[in-house]
């Protein structure tokens, strides 16, 4: 399982929120491997759940372009199986695309309660927000469906932010916060 332990605190929306984002584990093909870990892994999750709860902070499952995380049907039946409700979906545009899934479906199906957002183009991928191909009205659309509550994260890989990172940045999040707020 990668654990993408990134701790985020983050004020929008009126109110600061940590997050911690994990991802699926890839669930073993392999029975003996399966009867070794499987369990293991969804009581450390079940754990770590817990200790979110405890803290205030809100744990979130992000979709993944392999596995089970791929689809919003699979992302959700997942998350559903740990049988924790604190559990809460997140979506990473450029994940979506990579899983050849339209962000904005992915965000609609999937009711995120927190986004990673990045560009895709062809083989490009987590480039700045408004680089690339993304249908960016149709991803705030989709956050309009639902009235999404949560914040997001700009998430490019950072050697397209090496020369003139905070113009850059800049850039980034005016680009996004005038589609769907800040």
């Amino acid at each position: 399982m990668k654990i993408g332990v990134v701790v985020g605190s983050a004020s929008g929306k009126g109110s600061a929120q940590k997050v911690l984002v994990i991802h699926p584990h890839e669930v073993q093909q392999d029975p003996q491997m399966r009867a070794l870990i499987e369990q293991p892994i969804k009581d450390n999750i079940l754990h770590l759940a817990e200790q979110c709860e405890r803290a205030g902070v809100l744990l979130v499952m992000e979709n993944s372009p392999k596995g089970v995380g791929r689809t919003p049907e699979g992302l959700l039946a997942y998350i559903a199986s740990l049988g924790a409700p604190t559990i809460r979906p997140a979506v990473d545009t450029t994940e979506s695309c990579e899983s050849d899934i339209d962000p904005a479906e992915f965000i609609r199906k999937a009711r995120p309660a927190h986004l990673h957002l990045s560009d895709h183009a062809s083989e490009k991928k987590h480039i700045p927000a408004g680089e690339g191909d993304t249908n960016w009205r149709s991803v705030a659309a989709a956050l309009g469906t639902f009235d999404y509550r949560g914040y997001y994260t700009l998430e490019p890989l950072y050697r397209y932010y090496l020369d003139t990172p905070e113009e850059k940045l800049a850039r980034a999040y005016a680009f996004i916060s005038g589609l769907i707020g800040d």
